[in-house]
């Protein structure tokens, strides 16, 4: 006759002991108006033309990590309460795939847009093994101009590009001014 047991095991952690964090992107400091272009600002408007309209930062990377929070550096906000919808995609070998399980909404108040807000997206576990874009998303029918994000149109343009798409039929693409010069969009990535 066999006769069960059970056995009360120790709790196991596993950790990884190279779980360092690391970040990502344009800091704001970095987005101030450029003297030698004429009429340019140091701020994008967003939203632009349509419902839906979407816009973000490329990130390259190259190792296995989780992508932890982001911070939004805003310039300026004419809405009281503003809400958008965060948006992450892989972009291999030129294809651009949405990794989201679930659409991630975020409500800040105009004080909080303000402050250079970080929004923690721990409990998604989005975990990136290539380059990736961080997009927000107007899902509300927020008038046009209601909020300015900071931007850079020098070399920190180049390393982080900014990709824009007008509505969410449209292709997500990479935003260039005046023969190519590249936006920058103040966006960070806080990974481990």
């Amino acid at each position: 006759k066999i006769e069960e047991h059970i056995f009360e095991l120790k709790e196991i952690v596993i950790d990884s002991k190279n779980n360092k964090a690391y970040t990502l992107g344009l800091k704001a400091k970095y987005c101030h108006p450029i003297p030698f272009y004429k009429k340019v600002s140091s701020k994008i408007p967003f939203p632009q033309k349509n419902y839906f309209h979407e816009i973000g930062t490329h990130l390259k990377n190259t190792k296995s990590v989780t992508l932890d929070s982001i911070q939004l550096n805003f310039a300026s906000c004419k809405l009281q309460n503003i809400r958008f919808r965060i948006n992450v995609y892989l972009n291999k070998n030129s294809e651009i795939k949405n990794i989201l399980d679930e659409p991630i909404y975020i409500s800040l108040t105009k004080k909080q847009a303000l402050n250079f807000p970080i929004i923690d997206l721990s409990k998604y576990s989005i975990q990136l093994k290539d380059n990736f874009i961080i997009t927000i998303e107007n899902y509300t029918k927020m008038d046009n101009n209601s909020v300015y994000l900071l931007a850079n149109f020098k070399s920190k343009g180049r390393e982080f590009p900014t990709y824009y798409r007008e509505n969410s039929q449209s292709k997500l693409e990479k935003l260039t001014i005046k023969k190519s010069k590249d936006f920058g969009l103040s966006f960070i990535a806080y990974l481990h």
